[in-house]
């Protein structure tokens, strides 16, 4: 598992309080973790924080799974 991947999958345990061992690539934020708003506003800070980046609403809208997420950090160039 890739640093980004472990690092985002602890993150967003930490937001929604399931154990990260049962988070995969595939898991959906909305429909399997159940992540209202607060929950997403949650992570996006935490993501921007550990990562260096920033998330603008439309990028967060475009982020529906883990793998979403993992992505559009390699794409930020952001450095783990």
């Amino acid at each position: 598992m890739s640093n980004i991947h472990s690092s985002v999958t602890e993150i967003v345990s930490k937001c929604t309080c399931v154990k990260d061992i049962l988070i995969t690539g595939e898991t959906l934020l909305i429909h399997d973790l159940q992540m209202d708003s607060m929950n997403l506003t949650e992570m996006m800070c935490l993501l921007e924080e550990e990562f260096s980046i920033e998330i603008n609403e439309s990028d967060l809208d475009d982020m529906r799974s883990i793998n979403d997420i993992v992505d559009f950090i390699g794409l930020s160039g952001s450095r783990v």
